[in-house]
């Protein structure tokens, strides 16, 4: 009789790469845990530049609350005086330069006026046009601050509106 020897076991021959263990489970668990793993972080990093980018678009002023005018406040009782320009004649010639330094003629303020009502009549271009500020002015007249004007569809008061003074209204001007 021949003895035949007995045969190793075998370990885990035959079968796909993927059902074979490794560790404890099989080869396909660890690659869907894998493949997990790589989802969840993707989708947090798309979540996380979504809110970026939200929380920056937030910070703009809608274009409704911006003012269709702006009003220049000035240290001193005057606008400052702009540099006088060289005038041209006809032809392209020099013409008449009014000398820089030089004052104008001042002539005597009323002491009231009634507004046009047409859109040169806002008050800041009214103090302006009698060396005011439009707080002085404002000071002065102070039912300024009870009047509404109709701006589009909606009734604003008349004070930041840059809307002309209603036509008729009597203003007061003050004294330097």
């Amino acid at each position: 009789m021949s003895e035949q020897a007995p045969e190793a076991p075998s370990r885990g021959g035959g079968g796909s790469v993927f059902t074979r263990k490794l560790g404890p489970m099989p080869m396909w668990a660890w690659l869907a845990i894998g493949v997990a793993v790589i989802g969840v972080y993707i989708y947090f990093r798309r979540q996380q530049g979504a809110q970026a980018a939200q929380s920056t678009a937030d910070t703009s002023t809608p274009a409704s609350d911006v003012p269709q005018f702006v009003n220049q406040t000035y240290t001193t009782v005057s606008p400052p005086a702009a540099e006088a320009p060289s005038g041209t004649g006809t032809g392209g010639t020099p013409g008449p330069v009014t000398p820089i330094g030089t004052t104008p003629v001042k002539t005597a303020r009323p002491r009231q006026i009634t507004a046009s009502g047409k859109d040169e009549g806002d008050i800041n271009q009214i103090a302006r046009k009698y060396g005011l500020t439009e707080q002085a002015l404002i000071r002065a007249n102070p039912m300024l601050r009870h009047i509404k004007v109709r701006v589009g569809k909606r009734s604003v008061p008349l004070i930041g509106s840059g809307a002309p003074v209603p036509a008729g209204t009597v203003l007061k001007i003050p004294a330097l």
